[in-house]
């Protein structure tokens, strides 16, 4: 009886230690880069995920090509390339409102971003909003 016991009880603390660890997970984030627009669009454009989930899109150099994502997954789920557009048109008008970096909130995801004019090199960096104080407080975004 008692090895039962001890059994169970393994086995519940393990669940419990499972259960705590998918709770505390981190969603996946989203990081575009985007290098040298040219007036047309890039010539190289680029997307993938990391082994941990982690999505990416760079696109760099002018060319004919659009900074659009062969296929996206983004914190808290599939969301469309039109969700993405949205995201880098707000990105793009608060650069031209002279904000080379900043914050911002789109429905439940904070976007963090950054334009480095010497470099014409725009990032930026899409978080769940319950994960971003998390994971972003002292991340910085490349140069």
């Amino acid at each position: 009886m008692k090895k039962i016991v001890i059994i169970l009880s393994i086995v519940l603390v393990n669940f419990a230690k499972a259960s705590n660890n998918n709770m505390l997970a981190v969603k996946p984030t989203t990081l575009v880069t985007k290098t040298n627009a040219g007036l047309f669009g890039y010539k190289v454009v680029t997307d993938g995920t990391t082994q941990n989930g982690n999505y990416w899109l760079n696109c760099a150099n002018p060319g004919f090509h659009k900074c659009t994502p062969s296929a996206i997954s983004i914190p808290g789920g599939d969301v469309s390339i039109t969700f993405l557009k949205t995201i880098d048109e707000l990105v793009n008008e608060r650069i031209t409102e002279n904000s080379t970096k900043g914050i911002l909130l789109y429905q439940d995801y904070t976007v963090k971003y950054k334009y480095v004019v010497g470099n014409d090199k725009i990032v930026y960096k899409i978080y769940a909003q319950e994960d971003f104080n998390t994971v972003s407080a002292n991340e910085e975004l490349e140069d």
